[in-house]
């Protein structure tokens, strides 16, 4: 793996192993909590030891306060570190993120199409029974509804600024451009020679077939959100196109969230 591919997918893998290292470092100090009131409760009262410690250590432990509370570390890893990656990285200049960009009639399908992505979402619900993720309701977590004010201007900002960049590198600037040169290695030797105006139907899809998949159960949303992302980013070749649509749709879906306080979104 060359340079020009670490340039784009980093973001997307620092995420990963942050969140992971995050999520299993509370996963552990949830188990220990458990283990604690466990031992507790054997002295309290007279129960049996396994049917105590199995029912502490189910899924249901997923929903502890150390696990709920570890999901607002991992947004704030994640927009830091994309955010800091790119300032810092920005001397090595990723052509996609320096595009001269004009404003014309595509910026207004931007809108249109990142509006329309963002209802699609809202609509399939795909996390309406919370058994993709637990929701994120910081006033409730942290007892305070200044903190949970902070936290819910975190995520929008984040959602919005942050997560478009990490996951269009990932996608759409690297994956989807790779595919392309797969499939004409004869024309191209690397991806970054691949231009964004360049049209690919199979890596269209594939790619973003494998970005739903990646995103379990709201695998639909994902796709088709990812297809949409992709086609704006082909309509005149400039990547920034993409980008915009992506943050215009989870924009979207912030204003839902907050003015219905449906967080399952979230």
């Amino acid at each position: 793996m060359g340079f020009d591919e670490l340039l784009r997918i980093t973001p997307w893998i620092l995420t990963i192993l942050c969140a992971n290292i995050i999520h299993y470092r509370s996963l552990w100090t949830a188990r220990e909590e458990s283990k604690d009131r466990v031992r507790a409760l054997r002295k309290s009262a007279a129960q049996s030891d396994s049917k105590l410690e199995h029912e502490r250590l189910t899924f249901d432990l997923m929903r502890a306060p150390a696990m709920r509370k570890a999901r607002y570390k991992i947004k704030l890893m994640r927009y830091c570190g994309t955010t800091l990656f790119v300032l810092v990285l920005k001397r090595y200049h990723l052509p996609e993120l320096h595009e001269r960009y004009t404003i014309g009639i595509i910026t207004l399908e931007v809108l249109i199409v990142g509006m329309l992505s963002g209802l699609i979402v809202v609509y399939l619900n795909e996390n309406q029974e919370e058994s993709f993720r637990t929701l994120w309701r910081p006033s409730f977590d942290f007892q305070s509804p200044r903190i949970g004010l902070f936290w819910d201007m975190v995520r929008v900002l984040g959602t919005s600024v942050s997560v478009p960049i990490e996951e269009e590198l990932f996608y759409h600037s690297w994956m989807y451009r790779y595919m392309v040169q797969l499939l004409n290695r004869h024309h191209y030797k690397s991806f970054t020679e691949v231009p964004f105006l360049k049209w690919s139907w199979p890596a269209w899809v594939a790619s973003n077939v494998i970005k739903g998949i990646y995103n379990g159960k709201e695998w639909r949303s994902y796709c088709i959100s990812g297809l949409l992302f992709q086609w704006m980013i082909g309509r005149r070749g400039l990547f920034l196109d993409g980008v915009f649509t992506h943050a215009i749709s989870n924009l979207t879906i912030s204003c839902w969230v907050l003015l219905t306080g449906q967080r399952q979104y979230w």
